[in-house]
């Protein structure tokens, strides 16, 4: 179970979140393409032994 997936960018400000698990950020923000920026993330789950997995990290907007 998904409890959370949020996403922030570099000045703390929420700017994605959901606990649907087929639902992914589509990179945009305010209806406007994410700037070429590094964001954080993290994660709440519960695995199929019911034990909470919270995870963090960072990602990076690159576009071709």
């Amino acid at each position: 179970k998904l409890n959370y997936f949020r996403i922030y960018d570099r000045w703390g400000k929420l700017i994605f979140e959901t606990n649907n698990l087929t639902e992914s950020w589509n990179g945009l923000v305010n209806g406007k393409q994410a700037p070429l920026e590094t964001y954080a993330w993290n994660i709440a789950c519960v695995d199929a032994d019911g034990k909470l997995l919270l995870r963090k990290g960072m990602v990076t907007m690159i576009r071709d």
